[in-house]
This record gives structure tokens, sequence and C-alpha cells, in this order.
């Protein structure tokens, strides 16, 4: 599980998608990089800077005796889990752009939820709420490309 949520596991897996959306269309894949990355920077920005420290909940690591851990204990919050929440809004967008996706995606997000809560670093609602939160943060970058290309046609 500690491979699970290390985000440098899922590098090669990102870098082939890439290459192989770039070889298939490269306006497509231009275009839906930049909603990608969009994505990811509400996502993390909204989750770390504004919502963990709003809400300070500790994580079960801090807050629990005998929490056994696979991987070392931050001191940042819990809630909600900004690694649900930026892979949720990468595979929303990810699902929007590529629908053939969404089993592979959701069963990715499923992963990353469950391995934050196996590692004893976030209870199961830090990362129901992350994953909601992801997900309308992806839908949001969705609606602005939509709208952006509706301005676009006029």
């Amino acid at each position: 599980m500690p491979l699970i949520s290390d985000e440098k596991f899922w590098y090669p897996f990102i870098l082939a998608a890439f290459i192989y959306i770039f070889y298939k269309d490269r306006k497509k894949a231009s275009i839906f990089l930049l909603m990608a990355l969009l994505a990811l920077g509400i996502s993390e920005h909204l989750t770390s800077n504004f919502f963990k420290p709003f809400f300070g909940r500790l994580r079960p690591c801090n807050a629990l005796e005998g929490v056994y851990l696979l991987v070392g204990c931050s001191d940042s919050f819990s809630f909600p889990s900004a690694h649900a929440s930026n892979a949720a809004a990468i595979s929303t967008v990810v699902c929007y752009e590529y629908r053939k996706l969404i089993i592979y995606m959701a069963l990715a997000v499923l992963l990353v939820c469950y391995s934050r809560v196996y590692l004893g670093v976030h209870y199961p609602f830090d990362v129901l709420m992350g994953m909601l939160s992801g997900i309308v943060y992806g839908l949001t970058v969705v609606g602005i490309k939509k709208r952006l290309f509706i301005m676009e046609r006029r």
C-alpha cells in the first residue's frame, strides 16, 4: 500500500498515457493536458492551503494511540485528503475526455483512497470528502472548457 500512495509510482503510467494520447491527437492531448494540470492545481491549492487549515483535523496517526504505520506520519492536517482529491480531480477530467477509461480511473482513485486509510494517515471520511471535492474540481474544469469552446464558436 505505501507504493500506491507514492506519486512516483504513478509516473510511468502517466507518462505512457501522455505519449499515447499525444501520438493519437496532439491538439486534443494539449487541451487535455492543460485541463488535467488546471484540475490538479485547483485541487492541490484548495485542499492543502484552504480546507485543511480551515478544518484543522489531526491525522489518525497523530490523534490515536497504537496506530500501526507503514509510512511516516505527517504534521499536516487530515481533512480532506489531498491524495484523494487530486486523484479524483484528474480522473474526472480523464473520464470526460476519454470515456473508455472510466473503469480504470475509478479503480485507481479507489486504490489511492483505500491506501490512505490503510496506511493510517486518513480517516475514511477524509478520503470520501477528498474524492467528492476532487470530482467537483474536475467537473469545474470540464465546465470551463465547455464554456470556452461555446464562446469560441460564436
